[in-house]
């Protein structure tokens, strides 16, 4: 029975060190004052470079959200759909986001990659995680301070990527604090 123990303790040792990024689900956070929405380009990509609160709310079908240069980004989520070939949020290594889930809000992002490139073309480069957070990258999920806890959160890959977490087929990721395969899969967070 001891070996048997250890055997498990090990295995569980190993998988967490494998994990590609940091998740970490908090609670309450401060949303006082974050009115300013996230802005598309032309190109629809949001790139956001510098530090700062943002509301993503709506459908953005098609559209990403990039998050770059070691920013420390907000993103407060209020009935979000999001669908896209390539992964629907990045966050680049040395960033931090944290996903703020606004009450009585039903978010969905999803990234519908069929294969690891878009018509033939390399383009998303393996990026097939529904939010993508490489090695090095922080993913926090929190509440707002002020609610009822009762909003929703669903992420789901696309061909060969996880929920949340790096490049197709990159191993492993994280479910509410276990581990997950990382080949295809969802995650489903609820407040409460």
């Amino acid at each position: 029975m001891r070996k048997r123990l250890l055997s498990w303790l090990l295995v569980l040792a190993m998988v967490f060190s494998l994990i590609p990024s940091t998740l970490i689900t908090a609670s309450a956070a401060d949303v006082t004052g974050i009115t300013t929405e996230v802005t598309f380009g032309n190109d629809g990509v949001a790139n956001i470079t510098a530090d700062g609160k943002f509301v993503l709310k709506g459908q953005h079908n098609g559209q990403t959200v990039k998050i770059s240069n070691k920013a420390q980004v907000t993103l407060l989520l209020k009935s979000v759909e999001m669908n896209t070939a390539t992964s629907p949020i990045q966050v680049e290594s040395g960033a931090q986001l944290t996903l703020i889930v606004d009450d009585d809000s039903v978010n969905t992002i999803k990234c519908t990659a069929t294969s690891v490139t878009v018509d033939g073309d390399t383009a998303n480069n393996g990026m097939t995680a529904g939010i993508y957070v490489p090695d090095g990258a922080t993913l926090i999920i929190d509440t707002p301070d002020y609610g009822k806890e009762n909003g929703q959160l669903a992420v789901t890959g696309g061909y060969g990527g996880a929920g949340i977490g790096g490049k197709a087929g990159a191993g492993v990721t994280t479910e509410r604090g276990r581990a997950v395969d990382g080949y295809g899969g969802n995650y489903d967070w609820k407040q409460g």
